[in-house]
């Protein structure tokens, strides 16, 4: 051995496997036979376990976890004896973390540790998932660790327990950190650059000091530069709404039954599910996920918990998880913010890619192999792909029936018409699907952002990745009350104020990063639309009072002002008729045609929009990264 083992672990050697040489002893029985020999698993089971071996190209380890034939402690301990081995077992607290921590990333990614005990001897301890696996080489780890042998085996769970013990804090920092040091410029943690903060101010005081002085001018300045921006995002919708309509191609459906025989080349999937104060929809998603059609083997779930969120532990807690899940506890620490706990539990992934579903999801059970299938023939630039997202409560209430159309507009017409144009891509908060490699090259999330999802897409364009649209549903809730739907759209627009303020520190960069159209595009949907959504409320009451007064069609003390009324009738006109059609389209393609007589109550919520927009301009100076928490329920009940 490159090292002495402690004293603790050389009393437990039966055999030294160095010196017996462990092909003998694999030669005289598979490691699944000797579960069967050792009655950790039922004879009857071992035919369909090697044809699952055969399909997915997964070892016996790995697939007596995934599928949970086999607890976990004892699959390992029997690991450990098929190899007389010493085994680690849980809570053990006599030996200390013997690790650089350059090391860290390695021991958690391939689950492996050196440990010192309490005579000073120290010994590397394993988790393998392949039962052959006798070095560090083996597991995967490069360099000169590669070649020491193993000389202990412990269970997956004991060896994430300890690591999370030494090295929490480093992880914690990472999460909140890592992407302020590796790609400064690029967090929300700094608001606004100087020079921002500088121009707020005098656009501030000249528009101030216009409206004292000089009211008929400032008016006109104002009001011409809002019905500009309005015909900027019309004019960006219009378009969308033909490339939609007139460059639709066939849809590519997932297919009903993946073939078998292409498991042996689907990649270890990581699947991130945030869940904060979920406890009543815990079972709910722990089923969809169950439900995926991907094999078992090659999935890494995991639930990502808040350590003092303790309803929700004690419900994951009560549920018996098959290997394939991880829970992950992330201390409690500030920002608490959903992108922080992702890039937490990011840290642990084992998949090359990665998908992210909220608590209230459920992805149509196909959805993991038809992202496999699109990354595979797709080139190594296209980093994310985003999923249809729609509700399964669209009925529900008036709300829920206006999210419905908002949604169908969306995901059916204007992330499609992106695509097709190669335009960035602003990603919705669940149903993404990652490469791991550009997913780390990017940064990971933002932990001080809390609509993470539109930012990062913004981020991935800028460094030459590319996103695209992915035709397979995920069913979510729709906020089915003014209090639910209130907070989580002021959060979003908060988010998209803070994703505004991060991409356009510097402008000029920005422009030559993303191009014209892309540049005009992030103009268009994040800062047109939030600019937007203010000052809508203002167009209503002049009109409203205008008409009401009967000067509406009145010629106007000024010139001017008779064109800037022409200009903001067709604006209202032309921005209205837009959306709606597009609207119409999305609920065309949607199957959900019943909601068209719903559509004249837009007008309406558009206002609820406008009035989340304030109150987020408010928390985006006060309150920056305070995450405002959507409550969800689970299917058939009543919020």
């Amino acid at each position: 051995m490159a090292e002495g083992r402690g004293s603790a672990l050389r009393a437990a050697h039966r055999v030294d496997p160095v010196a017996v040489g462990l092909g003998e002893i694999r030669s005289q029985t598979s490691f699944e036979q000797f579960l069967v020999d050792n009655g950790k698993m039922p004879p009857l089971v071992l035919p369909a376990f090697r044809r699952a071996m055969g399909q997915s190209q997964a070892s016996a380890v790995e697939i007596a976890l995934a599928e949970g034939l086999v607890e976990e402690e004892v699959l390992y301990g029997t690991l450990a004896d098929y190899h007389d081995l010493a085994f680690l077992p849980r809570n053990m607290d006599r030996f200390e973390v013997e690790v650089d921590p350059i090391e860290v990333g390695s021991c958690m990614r391939f689950l492996w540790l050196r440990l010192r005990d309490r005579s000073g001897a120290t010994f590397v301890v394993a988790a393998p998932r392949d039962p052959s696996a006798t070095t560090l080489g083996h597991l995967g780890v490069s360099g000169a660790g590669g070649h020491r042998v193993i000389d202990a085996i412990a269970s997956p769970s004991t060896l994430r327990s300890l690591i999370d013990h030494a090295f929490s804090s480093r992880f914690t920092d990472n999460a909140i950190w890592n992407l302020e040091r590796s790609r400064p410029g690029f967090s929300a943690h700094r608001r606004l650059a100087l020079w921002q903060i500088l121009a707020l101010v005098v656009i501030g005081a000249g528009i101030s000091t216009g409206l004292w002085l000089v009211p008929a001018a400032a008016s006109l300045a104002v009001g011409t530069a809002l019905a500009g921006i309005f015909l900027l995002v019309s004019v960006f919708r219009l378009s969308c709404y033909f490339t939609a309509f007139m460059g639709r191609r066939p849809r590519p459906r997932p297919p009903n039954c993946p073939s078998r025989e292409e498991d042996r080349y689907l990649p270890v999937y990581t699947v991130l599910v945030p869940l904060y104060r979920e406890a009543a929809i815990v079972h709910q998603v722990v089923a969809a996920l169950l439900a995926l059609d991907y094999p078992r083997a090659r999935l890494d779930i995991k639930l990502v918990l808040e350590k003092d969120d303790v309803q929700t532990r004690e419900a994951v807690g009560a549920l018996v998880l098959p290997g394939c899940f991880d829970v992950v506890v992330v201390p409690p620490s500030l920002p608490r913010t959903k992108p922080k706990a992702l890039n937490y539990a990011l840290a642990r992934a084992r998949g090359t890619l990665v998908a992210v579903y909220d608590a209230e999801d459920i992805p149509q059970p196909s959805q993991l192999r038809y992202a496999a299938r699109a990354f595979a023939q797709s080139p190594p630039q296209i980093a994310c792909f985003q999923c249809r997202l729609g509700f399964y409560n669209s009925n529900q209430t008036w709300l829920t029936r206006q999210f419905a159309i908002e949604y169908a507009a969306l995901f059916e017409v204007i992330l499609p018409a992106l695509d097709r144009l190669d335009l960035p891509l602003m990603l919705g908060g669940t149903s993404n699907h990652f490469r791991m490699s550009a997913l780390v090259h990017a940064g990971g999330w933002d932990a001080f952002n809390v609509t993470e999802d539109a930012d990062l897409g913004i981020r991935f364009a800028r460094l030459g990745y590319k996103c695209g649209w992915l035709d397979s549903l995920t069913l979510e809730e729709a906020a089915a009350t003014p209090r639910i739907w209130f907070a989580q759209r002021q959060r979003w627009l908060q988010g998209w104020l803070q994703t505004y303020a991060v991409h356009m520190n510097n402008p000029l960069k920005l422009l030559r990063q993303l191009g014209i159209s892309g540049f005009l595009t992030f103009q268009a949907i994040v800062g047109g639309i939030v600019l937007s959504a203010l000052s809508y409320p203002l167009f209503v009451v002049y009109f409203t009072w205008s008409t009401a007064a009967g000067t509406l069609f009145l010629p106007q003390a000024y010139t001017a002002f008779d064109w800037l009324l022409v200009l903001n009738a067709v604006n209202l006109l032309f921005g209205f008729g837009v959306a709606f059609q597009i609207a119409i389209l999305g609920l065309y393609r949607t199957g959900k045609v019943q909601l068209l007589w719903h559509l004249p109550l837009l007008l309406v919520y558009w206002l609820g929009v406008s009035l989340a927009s304030y109150f987020a301009v408010w928390r985006f100076f006060r309150r920056p990264y305070e995450w405002k928490k959507t409550t969800h329920h689970p299917i058939g009940t009543k919020p």
